[in-house]
């Protein structure tokens, strides 16, 4: 996850700004968990993983067991690293009607999707957290937290996972808006930033994503992607890309809750098309 950090500045293709360096809060297993100085963060995971522990080298290490699931659904599974092993985990607090949870975030040390399973936890804020849920959450080779909370309701947060990989050339980012539900997971909305350059072309992607407040439910929620586009003319050396240089095109999608279902949803199509418009660019 801390390489993802370090990711996440190599391309210009960007989603709603990151949290400032004093909100990212890693820690190794062993550590004392936030607001609960007797429980470590091992013993949450243990909820999760029964045999977590340290070996004979000092590494915390252990078994992932059967039936984690993919926040993608029940079609989508990645392999199980072939040893499981933690050497930080990244820690947010969010409200879940009403309730602070504490969100545990993990990388398994391989598997995964593309070569990195990462675990995402939930507990509760109890004087001995309990575990909510748990699922899978890596769709790409980096992944983690990006940005801080966003609410979505009086009593309610959400935040953004990213799961990405570059190139020398290209930045594939894709992203998911997580909540917790009746004490489950569940995806908001996901979303794609795509980033790409060569000497006579440059394009860059900035997602915004805002909350309406009003009313007592979860509040309708506004996803902008601006596509930003240069292009220059053959030249010995790359030119540096100024702003002026771009034009700019906004995708937007405004999701709205629907109580019958449960989940939010949109009719707007906008977003579905610039990621087919990218994937022409892959």
């Amino acid at each position: 996850m801390k390489t993802l950090l370090v990711a996440l500045a190599l391309i210009g293709a960007l989603v709603h700004p990151a949290a400032a360096e004093d909100e990212i809060a890693f820690f190794t297993p062993g550590d004392p968990v936030l607001d609960h100085p007797a429980v470590t963060y091992a013993d949450l995971i243990k909820q999760v993983i029964p045999d977590f522990g340290l070996n004979a080298n000092s590494d915390w290490v252990g078994t992932l067991p059967d039936g984690i699931r993919h926040i993608d659904g029940p079609d989508t599974v990645g392999e199980k690293p072939e040893e499981l092993k933690i050497g930080n985990v990244d820690v947010r607090q969010l409200e879940a009607d009403g309730h602070k949870n504490l969100w545990v975030m993990a990388d398994l040390n391989g598997g995964g999707m593309l070569g990195m399973y990462t675990l995402l936890m939930v507990f509760d804020d109890s004087a001995s957290p309990k575990l909510l849920d748990a699922a899978e959450v890596d769709t790409d080779q980096l992944t983690g937290f990006l940005g801080a909370q966003l609410r979505i309701s009086a009593r309610d947060e959400a935040i953004t996972v990213d799961s990405e990989h570059s190139n020398s050339s290209q930045t594939y980012q894709d992203q998911s808006l997580l909540f917790v539900y009746r004490g489950k997971l569940a995806r908001l909305a996901e979303f794609f930033a795509f980033g790409t350059r060569t000497c006579t072309y440059s394009q860059t992607e900035f997602v915004d994503v805002r909350a309406t407040p009003g009313g007592k439910g979860f509040w309708p929620i506004k996803i902008v992607n601006t596509r930003s586009i240069a292009r220059f003319a053959e030249s010995d050396e790359c030119p540096d890309a100024k702003d002026s240089d771009y034009r700019r095109t906004t995708y937007t999608a405004v999701y709205k809750w629907n109580a019958k279902t449960g989940r939010y949803e949109t009719r707007s199509k906008e977003l579905d098309r610039l990621f087919e418009a990218d994937q022409d660019q892959f």
